[in-house]
């Protein structure tokens, strides 16, 4: 999967040299590059944020190892003394502040993070939905609620985002709203996708 970092490179209360900025990029690559379950890093750069100086790194990431990199960068933020460093899954489109202030700084917000490639386009965000406990049945004709919602290109299919618990990957899904027939999960949104398309092509056959 592909992961790009938004790393600050000013220290409050430091007089933030150019040699210090350095340094400071230099130091977060090398961590970067030492960690296993980066295979590689595709590329970095820096650009000028609306608030500081910003190390942007791009990186291919094993796939199942997105709560180890985010130990790493955890640790990176604190020892480079940064409230938080900015995470974007440009192949599952989410994103996530991850650091020992995070929580002080709210959501990620993709309109405020630099991509790598300015041809990448911004940053989006896949909405996620919170997986009901108790099983949707869709609006019946007696239920009440907008009979036929959502109506669209993929209706009545639905791509949902799902996780076990806070701290677990993001897996995906796919949703029947006539029925709350769910598919198995899938670990990228673009699985779930493709898994969605076939369900809509089966049904253009036997229709």
């Amino acid at each position: 999967m592909i992961i790009e970092l938004n790393i600050g490179l000013n220290i409050a209360g430091s007089a933030n040299l150019q040699s210090m900025r350095d340094s400071r990029a230099q130091f977060a690559l090398d961590v970067l590059r030492a960690t296993a379950i980066t295979q590689n890093i595709l590329g970095a750069r820096r650009a000028q944020s609306g608030t500081e100086d910003t190390l942007i790194v791009k990186l291919s990431v094993s796939s199942g190892a997105e709560q180890r990199l985010r130990a790493v960068i955890d640790d990176l933020a604190t020892t480079q003394c940064q409230d938080c460093i900015a995470v974007y899954n440009a192949t599952s489109w989410s994103g996530e502040l991850v650091g020992p202030n995070a929580a002080a700084w709210g959501e990620f917000n993709p309109e405020y993070f630099i991509r790598f490639s300015e041809t990448d386009g911004p940053a989006r965000i896949f909405t996620k939905k919170a997986e009901s406990k108790v099983a949707y049945t869709g609006h019946g004709a007696k239920t009440g609620g907008l009979q036929g919602h959502s109506v669209g290109d993929e209706y009545p299919y639905i791509v949902i985002g799902v996780a076990d618990r806070w701290e677990a990957p993001t897996e995906y899904l796919v949703m029947d709203s006539r029925t709350g027939n769910r598919s198995q999960r899938y670990p990228t949104y673009m699985g779930a996708y493709i898994e969605l398309t076939s369900l809509k092509i089966r049904n253009m056959m036997h229709s």
